[in-house]
């Protein structure tokens, strides 16, 4: 449904807008989004199948190889 694509979206645009913060984990996407740890934790696996780390770690993952393959980073 919509507000799940719309937390998905926030929750990604979260995380790419800090990719290079050592400060980004599980606390600080649920406190950006206004859940609590738990219930993000609940929300993302049923939506993704993924934990929170997992998920963070996806985002990045996804987005390096997306600089991969632009040629931004070698």
């Amino acid at each position: 449904n919509r507000e799940d694509v719309e937390f998905i979206e926030n929750a990604i645009s979260f995380i790419e807008k800090h990719l290079d913060s050592s400060a980004l984990n599980g606390d600080s996407l649920a406190k950006e989004l206004g859940y609590s740890k738990r219930f993000l934790y609940v929300k993302l696996k049923t939506l993704t199948g993924l934990t929170i780390n997992e998920f963070i770690n996806n985002i990045r993952l996804k987005k390096s190889t997306r600089m991969l393959l632009e040629g931004k980073l070698n």
